[in-house]
């Protein structure tokens, strides 16, 4: 969808002023839990953290689900990274605690090391992304943020219950042409 004589620019001030209303409120709607949502600003992103969880450690062989520290969005421009990035940080990360965690997974990054994001410091970066998700559109839409330094790109996590674990991910990218390229993504 493109958006007329508004410039690239014009666009990414405006979403970036008015997403992070709208994303509250749709947080605030997921299914009932405490929060405690703190804002930190790491590279050229910025992330919306919803630090509460459960004070008792959770057990597998309850009915009832984990409440975990989760990521409500991350929005920023685009600054590709050529250098190695941390995996031996992402081998020791317990991302959720949640049943059925074995199997077609990745470690993902809400926002990609090589377009600016970070794990060493920043593990609410990184969650329990589905592998074919992982290595395909959300790969891709990388990509073009890694080729197009200085895009406005936003990853929001879309929960369904009170773990760390998103049903959904809605990936977006403002183009230089101020299209919007946005897709919401499987990842359950």
């Amino acid at each position: 969808m493109a958006y007329g004589y508004a410039s690239g620019r014009a666009i990414d001030e405006f979403l970036k002023e008015q997403l992070p209303l709208f994303w509250q409120d749709a947080y605030d709607a997921m299914p009932a839990r405490p929060s405690d949502v703190v804002v930190f600003t790491y590279g050229t992103f910025e992330y919306w953290f919803d630090a509460y969880q459960q004070p008792e450690p959770y057990c597998p062989n309850s009915r009832k689900l984990p409440i975990e520290a989760r990521l409500v969005f991350a929005i920023g421009t685009s600054k590709p990274k050529h250098s190695r990035r941390d995996d031996f940080r992402l081998r020791g990360l317990n991302l959720s605690a949640m049943p059925g965690t074995q199997g077609p997974w990745d470690r993902g990054h809400f926002i990609g090391h090589a377009i600016g994001g970070v794990v060493d410091g920043n593990e609410a970066n990184v969650f329990l992304q589905l592998r074919n998700t992982n290595r395909g559109r959300y790969r891709a839409m990388e990509l073009y943020c890694r080729r197009h330094s200085g895009v406005l790109c936003f990853s929001r996590p879309i929960y369904v219950d009170t773990s760390a674990h998103p049903a959904q991910v809605d990936f977006g990218i403002v183009k230089p042409s101020g299209e919007l390229w946005v897709e919401t993504l499987p990842n359950r």
